[in-house]
């Protein structure tokens, strides 16, 4: 699985992916022992027609806060926020550090930079409802060579469930 986990694009989710050549499982958990695990943060595979499923894509998180809701304990939306930071540190790494004046033209730059990588992102599907306008700000920092980026996104999870 950590396998699929890395290869996983930002806008996959491995919930009831197959375990590869996996039949079953052991132990078999019963509905109630499913839910418990899940809300413990448990990652959890399951029978499913002759193979072993991932039951749901998440992580250890299972406390909640009113900053770090339970978007965060769904890969899926890590695998977002984590693509976006590393794309954007590798664009600014390869092409801004030492390069580009700290100035309103040079963030503006890196903001136009940013603004079409999120653009990907959405066009893929693993974002929504980007307002380059309102949702990002590239603001000089405390120190004369330091940049500051404020982003507000909105992941896209994928269905699990029906109420």
């Amino acid at each position: 699985m950590a396998g699929a986990t890395a290869g996983a694009a930002a806008n996959q989710s491995l919930t009831y992916d197959a375990y590869d050549g996996a039949v079953d499982v052991s132990p078999k958990y019963t509905n109630s022992q499913i839910i418990a695990a899940l809300q413990a943060g448990e990652f959890v595979f399951t029978a499913m027609d002759g193979r072993a499923v991932v039951e749901q894509d998440i992580n250890t998180l299972h406390t909640f806060t009113p900053t770090k809701g339970k978007a965060f304990s769904k890969n899926r939306v890590l695998r977002v926020l984590d693509g976006l930071a590393n794309d954007y540190m590798r664009v600014f790494s390869t092409s801004y550090i030492g390069k580009v004046p700290n100035n309103a033209d040079g963030r503006n730059l890196f903001k136009s930079e940013i603004i079409n990588i999120v653009n990907q992102y959405q066009n893929l599907g693993a974002i929504q409802n980007f307002d380059p306008q309102t949702d990002l700000e590239v603001l000089p920092g405390a120190e004369t060579d330091a940049v500051v980026v404020n982003q507000w996104v909105q992941p896209v999870d994928s269905i699990e469930k029906s109420t």
